[in-house]
Order: C-alpha cells, then structure tokens, then sequence
C-alpha cells in the first residue's frame, strides 16, 4: 500500500500546484458568464466529471 501511496501523493500534490483550483474559479466564471447560469452550470457539472473520472482512473 505504502508502495502506491507516495506516488499517488507526488502526483495528486504536483497536479494540485500545476492547476490551482483557487485560481481556475474565477476565470471559470469569467468565461462563462456569457453563457448564462443554466449552461454554465451544465459545463460546470462536466467539468465536474471530467476532474472525477480521471482521479477514479488514478486509482
């Protein structure tokens, strides 16, 4: 288990930095707002499952 959890770590902490997800709400917003609530928030929630699926496949 330890073997697969320092990866893991490394990886998720690296992606962490790289992506800022702080940072990424606002320009989210910014370029969405166009679009108005109801598509953005249908973006929002691929997005969602995008980010979701790929930290499942890590696994």
């Amino acid at each position: 288990m330890q073997d697969l959890l320092a990866p893991l770590l490394y990886a998720f902490t690296t992606l962490f930095v790289i992506l800022d997800p702080l940072l990424s709400v606002p320009i989210f917003v910014s370029l969405t707002d166009i679009m108005g609530t109801v598509p953005g928030m249908l973006l929002a929630a691929i997005a969602v499952k995008i980010i979701m699926d790929g930290i499942v496949g890590l696994l």
